[in-house]
């Protein structure tokens, strides 16, 4: 497996104004939700999926949403316009790299922040631009599954081990008293990227463009945050999410937010 660059040097800062995804999709929400099947996978080809420079730059809290772009397209069978250069400029444009690979200002973003960014300006001049965005309870599974039924997708922020290294394609831990010393979380780095599979156990994501398998095990010791993102791609007020997603609601919040 090809591994890129990490770019997220810190957990995402708590926000009281941050939408969270369980008042939009739950049992809670709508009387009449129906729990996410056990094999939900929006993965859509993985050749649609590139580096977009994250493979050269830390880079990889703006990559995840372009993954999701790709993703999106490819599902709705459209052409993808986004490129390496979009990405890159807009992490020039949100942080203080000063546009070379491998210069020290090359410090990586926390997700909150690109997010942010891309919810104001978005990717070629607004293009593809998020409309909103939220946290997802990292912790609960069921809500976890609800969100990626939802929306199709996950952007996760993890702490890397050393390990994944060695495992290739497929992200596990070692049974308790047998762990490795580079199976220390964030003994690789921070990193963000997407979730777009779950089933049985197990989900499946792109940390940079080979779809790889991720225990529950791994989940539960590396993944630290989750958020969801919709965009004009995925949801509109004529086309329906899956899973009845509130998208009414969802807006009435971003606007009380942007306030």
């Amino acid at each position: 497996m090809q591994i890129g660059k990490f770019g997220r040097p810190e957990t995402s800062r708590r926000e009281l104004r941050t939408a969270w995804f369980a008042r939009y999709a739950s049992s809670t929400a709508d009387p009449g939700y129906q729990a996410p099947p056990p094999i939900d996978d929006w993965t859509g080809p993985t050749s649609d999926y590139t580096f977009l420079g994250n493979d050269r730059v830390g880079c990889c809290t703006r990559t995840c949403y372009g993954h999701i772009v790709q993703q999106r397209c490819a599902l709705l069978g459209i052409p993808c316009e986004l490129e390496a250069d979009d990405v890159l400029q807009s992490y020039k444009d949100g942080t203080g790299w000063d546009g070379v690979p491998g210069s020290s200002s090359d410090r990586g973003d926390m997700i909150i922040n690109a997010l942010t960014q891309l919810r104001k300006e978005g990717f070629r001049n607004g293009q593809y631009k998020i409309r909103g965005f939220g946290r997802v309870n990292h912790n609960d599974t069921l809500e976890m599954r609800a969100a990626l039924h939802a929306c199709g997708s996950l952007i996760i922020g993890a702490s890397l081990p050393a390990s994944i290294d060695r495992q290739g394609s497929n992200w596990d831990v070692s049974p308790p008293g047998s762990r490795q010393p580079d199976e220390r979380p964030g003994s690789a780095g921070g990193h963000a990227f997407i979730l777009t599979k779950h089933q049985r156990g197990r989900w499946s994501g792109m940390p940079w463009i080979h779809k790889t398998d991720i225990t529950y095990a791994w989940d539960d010791l590396y993944i630290d945050e989750a958020w969801f993102v919709i965009d004009d791609l995925w949801v509109t007020h004529t086309r329906n999410a899956p899973n009845g997603f509130d998208l009414e609601r969802f807006e009435h919040d971003v606007a009380a937010i942007a306030a």
